[in-house]
């Protein structure tokens, strides 16, 4: 007893369509992880550049699989995002920083409250209006975003070459195709025939 099996459809990323809406989404949500990796290693004092890696390599995740294809403008938007993520990192460090000096002015009585998180993110133009508040806070964040670059720069080349050469789809489609009928075994159990013909060569019948 023998059937013909039923192929499986092998797809190549290059046949989905790109949904660029939520490609956006993905991007800007996943680049998330590079802001919070900006925040938790500028706390423990290290400089933050792996962030824009991170950042870049998880925005360019987020907008494959949401947008469900990744093109090379689908890479720079994913990129774009990385680098503003980064950027928000780098201001709310500066934010928290403005925070924890009103906590210490108000323990020493020079000033009367503590502003929230959110009044300190409004006061930070202003904090950095003063020079030597600003030359050290856009260093990091020039070193940072230049680290990032250096960081990330293999990753997208390699992401544009995945774009331009899709992988090896018609190999995977020719591995598929070189058994397409199953037979049964004397235990009943179904085994692969080759196409070279021996599908077509009868069972012997070891009743005899």
């Amino acid at each position: 007893m023998s059937f013909m099996a039923k192929q499986p459809k092998v797809l190549n990323s290059s046949d989905k369509n790109e949904n660029v809406l939520l490609g956006v989404i993905g991007a800007f949500l996943f680049s998330l992880a590079g802001a919070l990796c900006w925040i938790g290693l500028y706390y423990v004092n290290i400089l933050a550049g792996i962030s824009g890696f991170i950042g870049i390599s998880c925005a360019i995740l987020g907008y494959r699989l949401l947008g469900g294809k990744l093109t090379k403008k689908g890479v720079i938007i994913a990129v774009i995002f990385a680098f503003i993520s980064i950027a928000f990192g780098w201001y709310m460090c500066l934010t928290i920083d403005i925070h924890n000096a009103f906590e210490s002015w108000y323990e020493y009585g020079e000033v009367s409250r503590v502003p929230t998180l959110f009044e300190c993110f409004t006061l930070g133009p202003d904090f950095l209006k003063e020079p030597e508040i600003a030359r050290g806070y856009f260093k990091d964040l020039i070193i940072g975003m230049l680290l990032a670059i250096i960081g990330a720069i293999s990753y997208i080349i390699r992401s544009f070459k995945t774009i331009n050469n899709p992988g090896n789809v018609q190999t995977q489609q020719q591995s598929v195709s070189q058994f397409d009928s199953f037979d049964y075994d004397e235990n009943g159990m179904p085994k692969r025939i080759e196409n070279d013909g021996a599908k077509d060569v009868p069972h012997e019948d070891q009743s005899e």
